[in-house]
């Protein structure tokens, strides 16, 4: 019996990314990593390993925004002021 429904495309792993690895984003991303999952993320003030620690690779801005297919995080910082409203212009369009 044909229902009329399309089929869903096969499911592909999601790709969060977080703009800051702070102590919030560290625990997403800890939780993410829980479920198979790697955040992409970006913090000029976290090093290498602490990335690595919590389950999260470290990518420059530009590729965080056309890799990621959401955002889950934004640093609390003047300097970042502005900066999720660009990364989200810049997403892939399926995200």
């Amino acid at each position: 019996m044909d229902l009329g429904c399309r089929k869903a495309p096969p499911a592909s792993r999601p790709d969060p990314g977080s703009i800051g690895l702070g102590r919030i984003s560290r625990r997403v991303a800890m939780t993410a990593h829980g479920f198979g999952l790697w955040v992409l993320a970006t913090d000029p003030y976290v090093s290498p390993e602490v990335f690595a620690e919590h389950g999260a690779e470290a990518h420059p801005l530009d590729r965080l925004r056309v890799e990621s297919d959401f955002v889950i995080r934004t640093l609390l910082m003047r300097e970042a002021r502005g900066l999720l409203a660009v990364a989200i212009g810049r997403m892939k369009p399926d995200a």
